[in-house]
């Protein structure tokens, strides 16, 4: 059975859902959606009209970068549509897995960060190397349809139907803008589900080059970086890098190339590397520190206009960080107890987050009065549900088979 076929297959869809359970990906609401629109069929209209060649025009949305004032555009297609598309990239990921080299790293089987930032750290000598590392601008957004389609009709032959519908959802340049109908270039359309497959294929044959080439190195869709055991030979690599990029149509962020010399610390997807201790970087821990100020601002609003107590708003905000650091109820995919933990060889930064909470739950309970604020203490922000990443860190290390994210130890 083709791919397009099963997207009318209960058991298809049976399955993709087990699987959300099983890895965890779905709030309870989501998986409330999912199973009704499974129960319900209504996925069988969707892809009767997909097959006719009728399929709605993405909704284009701007969004707020995390700690910054730039946005980015992404594209949301109506909740029907974007589910079938889900299914649709889920099942080509795994038949289309083995096309990707060992250095690429996202949206893969049995992949992602922790392996591809302990394939880095295995290497003999790392400490010792030379590492340029870049960040492709817009990436998503940016790819040229007309170049990547010769590269799906390539991979994706053997799924006329699904490369059919894919094709033409990236050539129709038409948006709804604030509800009105326009035309852009909008590359792969970062938002929807089939996104990550193409940014993942548009870059393969760089990711096989560099293989060839035997230099240490590892994509994260956007995200580059490499390692040599000279300056020269980075340098060389680097640039090859960019003048790839440049070929395919694309550029880096000149203000997040980032080379290294030996001894030098360097960073990737979120982690930092230094004399041989690991840790969260500097810039992930800030966009952390930023949202979780963002977060005690919005809870001190929120308890203003409903006059609720100083207790029931750090139990909300309590809440909303436990939902962020340890999955409670929440498909977050930047869950520290599933992304950092396993890595982390220090407890500097966590312990150091640690600290910067409890200082907003404190004035959150307490107002901007410092004196008065101390008189809410740790214990008291246990009683209301606080866990400490440092010490969950810890208790994850005693017993990783046994661990479980967020609960009493």
């Amino acid at each position: 059975m083709g791919i397009f076929e099963q997207l009318s297959s209960p058991e298809a869809w049976q399955a993709f859902l087990a699987y959300k359970r099983d890895m965890r990906h779905l709030t309870r609401k989501e998986d409330a959606e999912l199973e009704q629109f499974i129960r319900e069929e209504g996925y069988r209209p969707v892809v009767s009209a997909a097959a006719s060649g009728a399929f709605p025009i993405p909704e284009l949305k701007l969004i707020r970068k995390s700690g910054s004032s730039a946005k980015r555009a992404v594209y949301l297609y109506p909740y029907p549509e974007n589910t079938v598309l889900k299914l649709m990239t889920f099942l080509l990921l795994r038949k289309y897995d083995a096309v990707f080299p060992d250095s690429l790293f996202s949206f893969r089987v049995r992949c992602g960060v922790n392996k591809a930032i302990r394939r880095l750290l295995s290497f003999p000598g790392i400490g010792k190397m030379y590492s340029y590392k870049a960040d492709i601008r817009d990436y998503f957004n940016s790819i040229p349809v007309e170049r990547l389609i010769p590269l799906m009709e390539e991979t994706f032959g053997e799924e006329p139907e699904c490369l059919a519908l894919l094709s033409r959802l990236l050539r129709d340049r038409r948006v709804l803008d604030c509800g009105s109908v326009v035309e852009r270039d909008k590359g792969v359309m970062a938002g929807t589900p089939f996104a990550v497959l193409l940014a993942n294929l548009y870059l393969v044959a760089l990711d096989r080059e560099m293989e060839a080439r035997g230099i240490l190195y590892a994509r994260y869709s956007d995200d580059i970086i490499l390692f040599t055991g000279d300056a020269a030979s980075r340098d060389r690599a680097g640039a090859f890098v960019e003048e790839t990029l440049r070929q395919a149509g694309l550029s880096v962020n000149p203000e997040k190339r980032v080379t290294t010399d030996p001894g030098e610390p360097w960073s990737f997807l979120g982690i930092r590397y230094e004399q041989g201790e690991v840790d969260i970087s500097r810039v992930s821990s800030g966009k952390l520190k930023a949202k979780i100020r963002r977060r005690a601002r919005a809870l001190k609003r929120w308890q203003v206009r409903k006059g609720a107590t100083d207790e029931q708003a750090v139990k909300a905000f309590i809440r909303a960080m436990n939902r962020k650091f340890f999955n409670a109820d929440s498909s977050n995919e930047l869950t520290w107890a599933r992304w950092y933990f396993p890595l982390l060889t220090t407890d500097r930064t966590l312990h150091e987050v640690d600290l910067f909470l409890q200082a907003h739950l404190r004035a959150l309970y307490s107002g901007r009065n410092r004196k008065k604020n101390y008189t809410f203490t740790y214990a008291q922000m246990k009683a209301l549900g606080y866990v400490s990443l440092r010490h969950e860190w810890y208790r994850y290390r005693a017993d990783k088979a046994g661990y479980f994210p967020g609960t009493e130890g």
